[in-house]
């Protein structure tokens, strides 16, 4: 009401042309015009901003309305940058992502989208980003390892079937000492200390058997206390073996030898064929009087009672008298 003529008249800068508001109080106190102060909190200036003048962002003296996103100042900066060329590399135009307000240089960009880890973390851009291109670099390992993964010998990597997920075995860190999951069949006691070529012969490894036998028949061939192969034992150790030693095994008996009278018995005790296991004798140790056995079996009133061993096993499985 009273400064209308002081606010039209105002040219540094135009109040008029910049859209500012009649409300002096805004900037101005009532101690002077001048050294008025703007409340810049809608866009807070900091960094170089801080020490811009006016002009410097509102140019033509326009204020209302300025776009408050970086290109609108600094597109020519973003055309003209070379290291990297970030029209080339597709760099988005907001700024901020990589650069503060207080200068261009040393700007960071967060590689949250594929972090950066042990021996990534030390290369420059340029080492995975070739040609100067940004958007779109793959993240797998093969597209910049793929050289590594072909001229890896031990072992061959292409011969081997290995897949190019190359984090399977190895880490950011280094090459050497990879370590593979080997969950599919956990190797335990002396597996745990196996090398690799011990069980993947040739260089195989994709397809390699799991069945005992395929490493082990050799084993199973020459084994004489007892002999397996006349014995008629089945090639798979781990019914009777454990991974840690040969010696030891023990096997699961389903007639009990561990409780009861036939308690510690040793295997030729009821096994008189000591090539074949499959074979075994009751009525050798149970020799009674054949005619005294049938009364026994006819009093109970036992049903086609034969006096043989398998007719003595399949009715006392259990060792049992009744």
């Amino acid at each position: 009401m009273c400064h209308a003529t002081d606010y039209a008249a105002a040219t540094n800068p135009n109040h008029q042309a910049g859209g500012f508001p009649t409300s002096c109080e805004t900037c101005h106190s009532t101690s002077a015009w001048q050294g008025a102060n703007f409340d810049h909190s809608s866009w807070r200036l900091t960094g170089a901003h801080a020490g811009a003048t006016c002009a410097e962002c509102h140019t033509g003296g326009m204020y209302q309305g300025t776009p408050t996103d970086c290109a609108a100042c600094h597109i020519a900066a973003y055309n003209s940058t070379s290291d990297p060329n970030h029209q080339t590399s597709g760099f988005p135009t907001n700024c901020e992502q990589c650069h503060t307000t207080i200068m261009w240089d040393g700007a960071l960009f967060s590689h949250t989208s594929w972090p950066l880890t042990g021996a990534h973390l030390g290369t420059s851009c340029a080492q995975c980003h070739t040609g100067g291109v940004y958007q779109g670099t793959p993240t797998d390992c093969a597209s910049c390892h793929i050289a590594e993964y072909n001229g890896t010998s031990d072992p061959n990597h292409t011969a081997a079937g290995f897949p190019t997920t190359c984090q399977t075995c190895h880490t950011t860190t280094m090459w050497d000492g990879a370590t593979f999951n080997h969950s599919s069949w956990p190797l335990t006691g002396s597996h745990a200390a196996a090398d690799c070529a011990q069980c993947h012969t040739g260089g195989v490894f994709q397809g390699t058997p799991t069945d005992c036998a395929s490493c082990h028949l050799s084993d199973y061939n020459t084994t004489s206390d007892p002999n397996h192969q006349a014995a008629g034992f089945p090639t798979s150790c781990q019914t009777c073996h454990n991974t840690n030693t040969w010696n030891g095994a023990t096997f699961n008996h389903s007639f009990p030898i561990t409780t009861g009278k036939h308690k510690n018995y040793d295997c030729s005790d009821c096994h008189l064929v000591s090539s074949d296991y499959a074979q075994f004798s009751c009525t050798h140790c149970h020799a009674h009087n054949q005619s005294e056995m049938q009364q026994k079996h006819d009093e109970e009133n036992v049903q086609n009672y034969v006096w043989s061993s398998p007719a003595c096993y399949a009715c006392h499985p259990d060792g049992k008298d009744d």
